[in-house]
């Protein structure tokens, strides 16, 4: 099954729901018959879960705006920019060696990878990372952090770029 959504957490949550749906159906087959929730009920969901991707997608451009996009670190752990960018909503994958299983885990958990981030001088991201970032949507790029680089400077540019390739205006 492949689940899709703003963000990973959400595509697994919808994974869930759909395998959950996959069982009723299952059960009810096995029943033949199926009866589903008066209307009122399924108006009243509606009303009250349907706006939630509405109002996620509003807040996206100031309180998320890196919503979607799958960040590689590799490198010395760095929890201040794993930190910052989660909180602009970037899904951020950590990891001292960008090796095979890496880069199976991250096609596997999220798809694949939008932005490398290294964080060590002279180190590349490796293969599997660069042809998982061939496939990005976005592109796929490769970001070198020099030692001086602060949080809030890369935090900037990748933002900027990451609107300028989801086409979102600030």
């Amino acid at each position: 099954m492949i689940a899709a959504s703003v963000d990973a957490m959400h595509a697994r949550m919808t994974a869930n729901v759909y395998r959950h749906d996959i069982e009723i159906v299952s059960r009810a087959d096995a029943l033949d018959r199926y009866v589903s929730l008066p209307a009122d009920a399924i108006l009243a969901a509606e009303v009250h879960y349907g706006g939630f991707d509405r109002a996620l997608l509003r807040r996206r451009a100031d309180d998320l705006p890196l919503l979607g996009c799958v960040v590689a670190l590799v490198g010395q752990p760095r929890p201040d920019i794993a930190d910052a960018l989660e909180q602009s909503g970037a899904d951020v994958l950590s990891t001292t060696a960008a090796d095979e299983r890496f880069a199976l885990e991250a096609a596997y958990s999220h798809g694949g990878l939008d932005v490398c981030v290294t964080l060590e001088a002279g180190s590349g991201p490796g293969a599997r990372i660069e042809s998982l970032l061939a496939c990005s949507p976005s592109g796929g790029r490769v970001v070198p952090l020099a030692p001086a680089t602060r949080v809030p400077d890369l935090r900037v540019t990748l933002v900027r770029d990451w609107r300028a390739v989801t086409g979102i205006a600030s």
